[in-house]
């Protein structure tokens, strides 16, 4: 979802004790007491290193380096390299069952190497008379990046609402925009009769969109979205539906957070960009339970917006005890004369108040109505 065409549009700049100027990215991924962390440098035009990757596993912190060598009965060895060797002599031994003869005793060494934008540790048998041969590889990397390829992520353009959508198939990993997989889902879910596809319907009832939506055939490779002309179920109005190109434009742009929100699962994490773009403010406020049925079940919910009504909505569900405190962290994003991107957050009472953010969110909207009043005031005045 980037486009970068330099290192240095998103690494940050740091300037070596010798004076010469490179460029840093730190990535750290946690979970858990575990963690896993990537440093990547450019020292001047020569391509994006890993310089190196730790990561903490049963309270080990281990660092490689790459063309690193590990001694499997020393320390660095993390368990899944352990297993690595186990199963490749239990794989030798087999070989020397299968084929009635003696394989040589395995003397492996494990080579940390470069695989992508991660490390991994490649186990070698060293055969007499060959070159090293590749036998295994594993990377404690591997369960982050698979976390990582599970987001669900929809950004502040979901782009304009179309007469066809290309069908994809039932996956649980979303790569890119997840707008591209709405509307297979919808299709899927409509082919299994998956009760989150009325869910999706009261969902965009409660919004006051619309009543239902349905995905309709037109070849093997494409489906058209269908909803229900009347914003609430009528009589006879099974059949009544438009294409989603000929209504309002914030069905289409609410349509993928709803979706999304549906289909994530415990632990899965969905990003989401202004999901209140093109929404009444009846609708903003209608959106916060919405969110709040996801993180029920266990998603864990990112939203960037600015909306002052979704806020206060989730602020209400803090008071009324639907929602503790400590499930919902409010961050306020602000930058400094510098250019610097300064994080602040803010901590939220039992009754939902957040006490003083670090700019004046809410002062904008009392000095715009005192500005009002005091014009009609004036006004007033003058007749």
């Amino acid at each position: 979802m980037v486009n970068f065409t330099s290192t240095q549009q998103f690494m940050s700049r740091r300037v070596h004790g010798n004076g010469k100027l490179f460029h840093t990215f730190a990535m750290k991924l946690e979970r858990g007491k575990d963690f896993i962390e990537f440093n990547y440098t450019d020292a001047g035009g020569t391509g994006i290193t890993l310089e190196n990757m730790s990561f903490k596993a049963d309270g080990v912190i281990t660092k490689w380096k790459e063309g690193q060598t590990l001694d499997p009965s020393g320390g660095g060895v993390p368990n899944e390299v352990n297993f690595m060797l186990t199963h490749m002599q239990e794989t030798v031994e087999k070989l020397n069952v299968d084929r009635k003869r003696k394989i040589s005793p395995i003397s492996p060494e494990i080579i940390i190497s470069r695989e992508r934008a991660a490390l991994t540790a490649e186990l070698r048998q060293q055969r007499s008379g060959n070159k090293p041969v590749f036998i295994f590889g594993i990377s404690p990397a591997t369960d982050y990046m698979r976390e990582i390829r599970r987001i669900i992520y929809l950004p502040g353009l979901r782009g304009n609402p179309g007469r066809n959508y290309a069908i994809s198939s039932p996956q649980k990993e979303f790569a890119g925009n997840f707008n591209d997989y709405v509307a297979g889902i919808i299709y899927h879910w409509q082919n299994t009769k998956d009760e989150r596809l009325e869910r999706l319907g009261d969902n965009l009832k409660s919004l006051g969109l619309t009543s239902k939506v349905v995905s309709k055939k037109i070849d093997d490779t494409k489906v058209e979205l269908r909803v229900a002309r009347l914003p609430a179920a009528a009589r006879g109005g099974t059949r009544d539906t438009v294409s989603i190109a000929d209504v309002g434009i914030g069905v289409s742009q609410t349509l993928p957070v709803l979706v999304a929100l549906l289909i994530a699962e415990k632990n899965q994490l969905v990003m989401i960009e202004q999901p209140e773009i093109h929404l009444h403010p009846r609708a903003q406020i209608a959106l916060a339970p919405l969110l709040l049925d996801a993180i029920n079940r266990g998603a864990r919910v990112v939203v960037e917006t600015h909306s002052s009504l979704l806020l206060l909505a989730l602020q209400t569900l803090v008071a009324k005890k639907k929602i503790h405190p400590n499930d919902l962290s409010l961050n306020w994003f602000t930058r400094s004369l510098k250019g610097q991107t300064l994080i602040t957050r803010a901590a939220i009472g039992p009754d939902g108040s957040y006490g003083d953010w670090p700019v004046d969110f809410d002062d904008v909207d009392l000095a715009s109505q005192d500005e009002y009043l005091s014009a009609v005031d004036a006004s007033l005045g003058s007749d």
